[in-house]
């Protein structure tokens, strides 16, 4: 920055992705154990308005404008964008081992619980991998793209499509480097 200019705040959610998002994807993956295509399918239910199975996309267009605004209308979120960060959880959580690692032996986990405190239940396992959360998380965006292009009735050009072709060739080019 300048000399007296006012510094810039450092912000974790704007590296991140929004905390809602993080934090349902923490929920689903560690507690749930659910893959990415069903987490993905469940965020972009909740908030997504352009996920072509979202309640108010299948209300017709004048009810929608009628009606009352949502709860949390800050909160909503594109298809797209729910699918970019959760790939950035999943990529900050298995490959760059945000949490910690433990050198006891891998074991199953007997009981239930709700900490990902290494002391406590949490054991991430010292030889998990990264690629196939990857491969999955690549499964759900075809899945997201070739649904969106088989959706009758969308506007042409598809907002929606170019999202998530833009997503995943993104993606691709970064894989490839």
């Amino acid at each position: 920055p300048a000399p007296g200019a006012p510094a810039k705040v450092q912000s974790t959610e704007a590296a991140i992705g929004p905390y809602d998002l993080h934090d349902f994807q923490l929920y689903h993956a560690t507690r749930r154990g659910i893959p990415p295509a069903k987490a993905a399918f469940l965020a972009c239910y909740a908030w997504a308005r352009d996920f072509p199975r979202h309640p108010d996309a299948r209300r017709p267009r004048i009810a929608r404008d009628l009606a009352a605004p949502p709860v949390l209308a800050d909160r909503d979120f594109p298809t797209a964008t729910i699918l970019h960060f959760q790939r950035l959880f999943f990529r900050r959580f298995f490959l760059t081992t945000q949490f910690k690692r433990t050198c006891v032996p891998n074991a199953p986990k007997v009981a239930d619980g709700g900490s990902l405190s290494p002391r406590g239940d949490w054991r991430a396992p010292s030889d998990s991998s990264w690629a196939p959360w990857a491969r999955a998380w690549e499964r759900t965006l075809d899945w997201a793209l070739t649904s969106a292009r088989d959706l009758p009735d969308r506007p042409q050009p598809d907002p929606l499509v170019r999202d998530l072709a833009g997503l995943a060739e993104k993606h691709r080019l970064a894989a490839s480097a």
